[in-house]
C-alpha cells in the first residue's frame, strides 16, 4: 500500500489556517484603504475650499461653498451667484460626515466675500462615516493658529501675520 504524504484532515486544517490568515490580512488592508480614501477626500475638499476662498478674493465677487447630502452622499460645490458659468462641477464623497459646531448637519453654506471674510463662524469637522469619532479634520481656513482655542474663519491679515 502506498503511503500518502498528507491526509485529507491535515489538508483541511492547513487550508482553514490559510483562510484565517488571509482574512486577517485582508481586513487590515481594507482598513488602510478606507483611511487613505478618507484622507484623499479631505484633501480634495480642502483644495476646493481654498480655491473658493482664492476665487472670492481674486474675482472680487461673493462665492458660496455648499455642502449637502444627496442620496447619502456628501455633495460639495463652489457657486458664484454673479457668474454661474464659472461654477465647477460638484464633488461627491461617500465616506464623509460633517459636523458644524458639534452638530451633524444635512446642509451647510459657507460664504466667502471679496474682503476675505468667511461666514458662518464655527467649528467645521469632517469624520469618516463608518467610525464617527475616529478621525477629525479641521481645514486651515477655519483655524486661527496664533490662538489655539479660538477657531473660526481667518481673515487674510491673520494669515499674513502667522
Amino acid at each position: 500500500m502506498k503511503k500518502h504524504p498528507f491526509t485529507l484532515l491535515e489538508l483541511m486544517v492547513a487550508f482553514a489556517l490559510l483562510l484565517l490568515a488571509s482574512g486577517a490580512v485582508s481586513w487590515n488592508i481594507y482598513q488602510a484603504v478606507k483611511k487613505y480614501q478618507f484622507r484623499s477626500d479631505i484633501s480634495r475638499l480642502q483644495r476646493q475650499l481654498a480655491s473658493c476662498y482664492t476665487l472670492a478674493l481674486n474675482t472680487a465677487s461673493d462665492w458660496k461653498f455648499s455642502l449637502s447630502y444627496k442620496q447619502n452622499r456628501l455633495r460639495a460645490q463652489a457657486i458664484c451667484p454673479l457668474r454661474p458659468e464659472a461654477c465647477g462641477k460638484p464633488l461627491f464623497f461617500d465616506s464623509l460626515k460633517v459636523q458644524f459646531n458639534g452638530e451633524e448637519i444635512e446642509e451647510l453654506a459657507i460664504y466667502f466675500s471679496p474682503t476675505g471674510r468667511i461666514e458662518p463662524m464655527g467649528r467645521l469637522e469632517f469624520h469618516r462615516a463608518s467610525t464617527f469619532h475616529e478621525e477629525i479634520f479641521l481645514p486651515d481656513l477655519f483655524r486661527i493658529k496664533e490662538i489655539p482655542d479660538k477657531e473660526g474663519p481667518m481673515h487674510p491679515n491673520d494669515v499674513a501675520s502667522s
